[in-house]
């Protein structure tokens, strides 16, 4: 119930400017950016999955044994995870 209302307090912020992306990253559900009728664009969408917003930049540490756990933590949909 608490979190439910904690959305709905946020919710506000998914228009505003200042804070579109960050909304869109941490908050898809609640901003409704989320599934096949979304209209934001398919990279935006990605991010459903992605924990972090640069995952796309740093797609090559997927693979790389010193990074693939956290990478599969932080960006599973970009590493083929989710």
């Amino acid at each position: 119930m608490l979190l439910a209302a904690l959305r709905a307090v946020r919710k506000y912020l998914c228009e505003n400017t200042l804070y579109y992306n960050v909304m869109t990253i941490q908050c898809p559900k609640t901003c409704g950016r989320c599934g096949k009728n979304s209209s934001i664009p398919r990279i935006q969408i990605r991010n459903c999955a992605d924990k972090s917003s640069d995952c796309n930049q740093k797609k090559d540490r997927c693979h790389n044994s010193a990074y693939a756990n956290f990478m599969a933590q932080q960006c599973p949909f970009t590493c083929g995870k989710s």
